[in-house]
């Protein structure tokens, strides 16, 4: 898998692994959660190696120039817990991965839809049909719902 923001971002715990190191780590994961309930096997279904992802969660962050303006982001911890601002996720459906810069660019400029925007979630289906939620730390008021 190939990733920009390898080793910074704290998203993938496991990132560091081939993708059968991953699947068998986390086979053996759900087997030990399994275990009390006498469950020996398990259907696995393998996805690709990267591009698998059809739920993700970004935070939206706004980085300021020394004029007092603004560029959104999609952002996820560091590692180190500090923001890292990102444009990309390599494991996220291509789906998802089509729209992420779409839906920023949109939101960037619209002052109303990016104000005090916390988060953006996606869900994806194999058939493509895409939810996006957007999540606000505000009450949202009518000229919202109107945009």
């Amino acid at each position: 898998m190939n990733c920009d923001y390898f080793e910074k971002c704290g998203g993938c715990t496991l990132g560091n692994l081939s993708y059968e190191e991953q699947l068998e780590s986390k086979i053996q994961k759900e087997k030990e959660r399994f275990e009390k309930l006498d469950i020996k096997d398990f259907d696995i279904i393998k996805s690709n190696d990267g591009a698998f992802r059809n739920r993700s969660e970004f935070r939206v962050w706004k980085i300021f120039d020394e004029s007092n303006n603004y560029t959104l982001h999609y952002a996820m911890n560091s590692k180190e817990k500090t923001i890292l601002p990102i444009s990309s996720c390599s494991i996220v459906s291509p789906i998802i991965s089509e729209t992420m810069p779409l839906l920023i660019q949109q939101l960037q400029s619209d002052d109303i839809l990016n104000f005090k925007l916390f988060t953006c979630e996606f869900l994806s289906s194999t058939t493509n049909d895409l939810l996006i939620s957007l999540i606000y730390h505000k009450k949202l008021d009518d000229i919202w719902f109107q945009k």
